[in-house]
């Protein structure tokens, strides 16, 4: 990885370049009202992506909780402003993985509940990513389902010890992905890793693929200290981070040679750095080098980004608004997985 460099020329990779948008998800009023409480990219805004990112799929992230506030069935007015959204990507020829961006629980008369616990269980779960896919089967644009943004908390958290046995997440996302592929097989399903989704967690906590059934494995990549995203502190830079410059390079390839050893895919589904820095900015061009280099098994990224001018998160790092970072993404142009 340290013969890496940021390239100068557009270079067409066989992996989805895309972006994760926000605006859906993060807030306490879950039923909501629509560009109130939550919003979509508009048609001009996808109109922009497509002309940066050609034809590849974008992450758009929302909630089950809002879809389905009844176990198992879609609101048909919040799952027809999905729809509506994913039209407008379709338009545009893009290509929509809905992002369920709940931490694996859902929001029930006020409490959140975990997946596996007594009042949201593996099979309501189930239910609800059933009828998730009942209903936008079909769709013009759509063309997956992540089944919950970095899952934690569960009853049964996922070790190396029991990630493929007892674990929560690793029980309730199979028989979800079954459910899913019931509906239609070719709804393309991806699956966070448990405990946050890290990649530089993947290799230690998964010995081996528990998600057998699935067609992608997502990861998020981070590079601040605690790989949060949040870029807080001395991490608002890199001299502060107290990273190798070829952290995220190598880290993205020790992920890509597990997923080789272990015949399956990824997905990069969140990346981001902060305000404009020299060191981020190598260390983006190396992590997307890497996925270049491993394209293989590394079939798409989706880097996090926010409608303009919508409040999202404390935390949120909008990558289309850091200096040079669309300079390196837009070095790529990538082909729909």
């Amino acid at each position: 990885m340290r013969s890496l460099r940021r390239l100068s020329s557009l270079v067409t990779v066989p992996l989805s370049i895309g972006m994760s948008l926000s605006g859906g998800e993060f807030n306490s009023n879950i039923a909501g009202t629509l560009n109130t409480d939550y919003t979509f990219y508009d048609t001009t805004q996808h109109a922009s992506l497509a002309t940066h990112f050609p034809g590849s799929v974008v992450r758009l992230s929302t909630t089950i909780a809002r879809l389905c506030p009844t176990i198992g069935t879609v609101d048909t007015t919040k799952g027809g402003e999905l729809k509506t959204a994913i039209g407008y990507a379709n338009t545009n020829g893009l290509k929509v993985l809905v992002d369920l961006h709940d931490g694996a629980g859902k929001w029930i008369s006020g409490t959140n509940y975990k997946v596996g616990s007594v009042t949201y269980t593996q099979a309501n779960f189930a239910s609800d990513l059933s009828a998730l896919a009942t209903y936008l089967n079909g769709t013009a644009g759509f063309w997956g389902i992540s089944l919950t943004n970095e899952p934690n908390g569960l009853a049964v958290g996922t070790t190396s010890g029991n990630y493929n046995t007892t674990a929560t997440w690793t029980l309730a996302a199979n028989a979800a992905t079954s459910a899913i592929k019931a509906v239609n097989s070719a709804i393309k399903t991806v699956v966070c890793t448990d405990n946050y989704s890290g990649f530089q967690v993947l290799v230690s906590t998964y010995p081996t693929n528990p998600f057998t059934n699935t067609d992608y494995i997502e990861i998020h990549c981070y590079f601040d200290s605690d790989n949060s995203g949040s870029y807080s502190g001395g991490n608002a830079y890199f001299s502060g981070s107290g990273r190798d410059i070829n952290y995220a390079g190598d880290t993205l390839n020790n992920c890509a040679t597990w997923a080789r050893t272990n015949g399956c895919k990824l997905w990069c589904g969140e990346v981001g750095i902060p305000a404009y820095d020299e060191g981020y900015i190598t260390m983006l061009n190396q992590f997307y080098n890497s996925a270049v280099q491993n394209s293989d098994v590394v079939k798409g990224i989706t880097a996090w980004a926010t409608k303009t001018g919508w409040y999202v998160s404390t935390t949120a790092i909008d990558i289309t608004k850091t200096a040079g970072a669309m300079e390196i993404i837009g070095n790529y142009n990538g082909t729909s997985s």
